[in-house]
C-alpha cells in the first residue's frame, strides 16, 4: 500500500513540474505573439497617410483639359467663369464661381449642368444681384 502512495506522490510531482513548464511556455508564447501583433495606432496612422497619398495622386491625374472642354460645352453666352476649384474625393467635387449680367443665362447654365452627363448634382450655393 505504501508503494502505491509513493507512486501517486511521484506522479503528482511530475504533473506539477510539467504544468509549470507548460505555463512558462504559454507565457512566453503569449508575450511573443503580443510583440508580433501590429500596433492599432500605427495602422490607423499609416492608413490615414495612404489615403492622403491616394487623394494627391488622384488630383495629379485629374484632366483640366477635359474639365474645361466639358464646361465650355454647357456654358451659355452671357456667363463668365471667375474661379474653378476641384477637390478630388471618391468623385471629383467642383466649385465654380462666375458672373452673369442677367438671371436667364445663369438659369440656362444650371439647366445645362443638370442635363449634362459630365456633371452630377449641381447646386447654386449663392447668388446676388448687383446694382448697375
Amino acid at each position: 500500500m505504501s508503494f502505491e502512495l509513493f507512486e501517486i506522490k511521484k506522479i503528482k510531482e511530475t504533473l506539477s513540474e510539467l504544468s509549470d513548464r507548460m505555463e512558462k511556455k504559454l507565457t512566453l508564447s503569449a508575450k511573443s505573439l503580443a510583440d508580433k501583433r501590429p500596433d492599432l495606432h500605427e495602422i490607423h496612422k499609416l492608413s490615414t497617410q495612404a489615403l492622403l497619398y491616394y487623394k494627391l495622386l488622384k488630383s495629379l491625374n485629374f484632366s483640366w483639359t477635359n474639365l474645361f472642354e466639358n464646361l465650355e460645352g454647357v456654358l451659355p453666352e452671357g456667363v463668365r467663369l471667375v474661379r474653378v476649384r476641384i477637390r478630388p474625393e471618391s468623385s471629383t467635387r467642383l466649385s465654380i464661381e462666375g458672373e452673369a449680367l442677367q438671371v436667364q443665362p445663369l438659369t440656362d447654365f444650371l439647366k445645362r449642368l443638370f442635363e449634362s452627363k459630365h456633371f452630377s448634382h449641381p447646386r447654386l450655393r449663392q447668388h446676388f444681384l448687383l446694382d448697375p
